[in-house]
């Protein structure tokens, strides 16, 4: 959407000219680009696509931009921007319909007739207030905005509506990208309004990376200068590094062969990416080490500034933890002879997930972000694209009985038992272990399927006649030494409402700040509370740093043998340890493998830290 305004509205009424042949063949190859992406993510509603793009281009008709491109090219390209992070047709079809509202006379209620409730509702979220809706003839400019403004935090607050805000990103993205046909000081009005608007809502619905992307752009029209000089600085230092950086032997292949076939199971790394860093997101970090704006070339340097985004990601199928993954084969990389070592714990502003700041012998630094596949997917688009559960409850509201309520079709499965029992089609294995029984739901693992010995995960969807046993960490004797492993992110793998409403009430009991803790004592039999799933190493943190980093033995419950220091702890264990402050031989850098508590693992990490740059 181009800038508000009456006398806008009057010009742009004025830039019509009608399309050539070639103008034509390009916005119709602009479309088939689009439908070749989505099929690259799934089955898009094609017809669907076809009907939204033949009504923009009808509606919008000659109308062209300031650039002198036909106008339908915004639409097509907020939709491209959108279709390549993997959406569904909806949005999409919102994207492409994005303006008709605002700049064509088209009505809210025809394009609901039209295409539904959710796309018009998306789009009327997204088009801006006018001074016929608004019922106020004079009405300033300026007002109209913030009404526009105020109506769009309104809107997305609706729980169906709330995915127009990547509608709105990506508009964004668009306008800024093809701005420089207006006044600079137009453009920098359009970067304050989006650094003070658009990207503080982007940031609350977690859609990180278009919220990135707008920063560097806004970064690129308020100050250009010093967005040219760090770009520039930033490409010099890894043209410098590059021999060592790239290559088939250069350190980047060399480490995705060491992570791939050094200590990792087959199937549980998905991928391994060196991603370069924006001009935005490099410089945020370096006014606080400049006096004056002629410091930047003293300060940016690798040796200061991580040069790449490193993504480990592992398979939403893997039984271990992602952490776990990484730190199986961390030592293999330390060893290696680029001498990879964390050196630091970040918390990244605005984000949800820290991140770890390893470097390499050369001095490089590297930003290292260890996640899921859904995690990665959170990371970089948006609690909302992760939220399957709201995609589903729209695809419900057109399948009701004539009373309005719906019905869903039920398949038969099988109990570890061979006793049968009716569950909803769509349902996954953790919903399973939540119709059987609830404690064993929040404590379960993982699912023995059809007789198989092969793990399976708690996501995996059931089919008719499947046999499903449930291994799960309850034990209905003595329910106190229950070891619960539910997280907000189970909200992804339950699909009955049964177990979401149980899961939403277990959370909101044991989870109002963070992890679920049990109680443990030490050897003298004092009792701490610490999270559930803790190790014997977490423990011995816990209670003492200096324990935890020259711990040499432990003993649960009076047993004579010592336990293992990665053995998950329960509530009411009782555990003896044993150790030394002048042993040399520890800690090891397998224990970074062991701990599972944030305290433990920030310890170890700034210990190696320490003796890395001591030695």
């Amino acid at each position: 959407m181009d800038t508000s305004g009456s006398t806008e509205e009057k010009s742009k009424e004025k830039e019509r000219k009608p399309l050539t042949q070639e103008e034509r063949v390009k916005i119709d190859q602009m479309f088939s680009d689009l439908v070749r992406e989505m099929k690259k993510h799934g089955l898009p509603d094609v017809d669907a696509l076809r009907n939204a793009y033949n009504f923009a281009l009808k509606v919008h008709g000659d109308t062209r931009r300031k650039t002198g491109d036909p106008y339908i090219t915004h639409p097509l390209s907020v939709a491209m921007i959108l279709a390549k992070i993997g959406h569904e047709t909806d949005i999409i079809v919102s994207a492409i319909l994005h303006d008709v509202v605002e700049d064509c006379n088209v009505t809210v209620e025809q394009l609901e007739k039209e295409f539904g409730r959710n796309v018009a509702d998306m789009v009327n979220a997204v088009t801006k207030e006018s001074r016929k809706l608004s019922g106020d003839p004079e009405i300033s400019p300026a007002d109209l905005d913030d009404l526009s403004d105020q109506k769009f935090r309104t809107e997305i607050q609706k729980k169906h509506n709330r995915k127009a805000v990547y509608v709105k990103c990506a508009d964004r993205i668009h306008n800024l990208r093809t701005i420089s046909v207006f006044s600079e000081e137009k453009q920098r009005k359009k970067a304050y309004h989006t650094r003070t608007v658009i990207i503080p809502v982007a940031r609350a619905f977690h859609i990180h990376k278009l919220a990135d992307e707008l920063a560097n752009l806004c970064f690129e029209i308020e100050n250009p200068e010093m967005f040219r000089r760090v770009g520039t600085k930033y490409r010099k230092i890894l043209k410098q590094n590059s021999d060592t950086l790239y290559g088939k032997d250069g350190l980047i292949e060399t480490t995705k062969r060491l992570i791939f076939h050094g200590g990792t199971q087959s199937g549980d790394v998905v991928s391994v990416d060196f991603n370069e860093r924006s001009e935005d997101n490099i410089f945020s970090r370096l006014p606080e080490m400049m006096d004056t704006a002629d410091d930047l070339e003293r300060v940016l340097t690798k040796k200061n500034v991580p040069l790449f985004d490193l993504f480990f990601i592992t398979s939403d199928l893997s039984q271990r933890n992602p952490e776990d993954i990484f730190f199986s084969c961390y030592s293999n990389l330390h060893a290696s002879r680029y001498h990879f070592t964390i050196t630091e714990i970040e918390y990244p502003k605005y984000r949800e997930q820290y991140c770890y700041i390893m470097e390499d012998v050369y001095g490089t630094k590297y930003r290292l972000h260890i996640q899921s596949e859904t995690q990665h997917l959170e990371y970089d688009h948006g609690i909302l694209v992760a939220d399957v559960q709201d995609f589903r409850n729209g695809l419900l509201g057109d399948i009701s009985n004539a009373d309005g309520t719906f019905e869903p079709k039920m398949i038969p499965v099988f109990k570890k038992d061979g006793t049968s029992m009716l569950i909803e089609d769509g349902a996954t294995v953790l919903d399973f272990a939540f119709a059987i029984d609830r404690n064993i739901g929040i404590c379960a693992k993982y699912a023995l399927i059809n007789g198989k010995m092969e793990q399976d995960s708690l996501r995996r969807k059931l089919r008719a006649g499947d046999k499903i046993e449930i291994i799960s960490d309850h034990d209905k004797h003595r329910p106190e030494k229950d070891i619960p492993h539910a997280t907000v992110r189970w909200f992804e793998y339950v699909y009955t409402r049964e177990a979401i409403r149980f899961l939403s009430r277990w959370l909101e009991k044991h989870m109002d700040s963070g992890s679920p803790t049990m109680v443990v004592q030490d050897g003298a039999g004092k009792k701490y509370e610490i999270e559930m799933a803790a190790t014997v190493l977490d423990f011995a943190f816990a209670i003492d740093e200096e324990i935890g980093l020259h711990l040499q033995k432990a003993y649960v419950n009076g047993c004579k043998e010592p336990t293992q220091l990665g053995k998950t702890l329960r509530y009411g264990d009782k555990v003896m340890f044993e150790y030394d402050v002048h042993d040399k031989e520890t800690p090891v850098f397998s224990w970074l493998n062991l701990v599972k508590t944030r305290k433990a693992r920030e310890r170890l990490v700034r210990y190696f830290s320490e003796n890395y740059h001591k030695g």
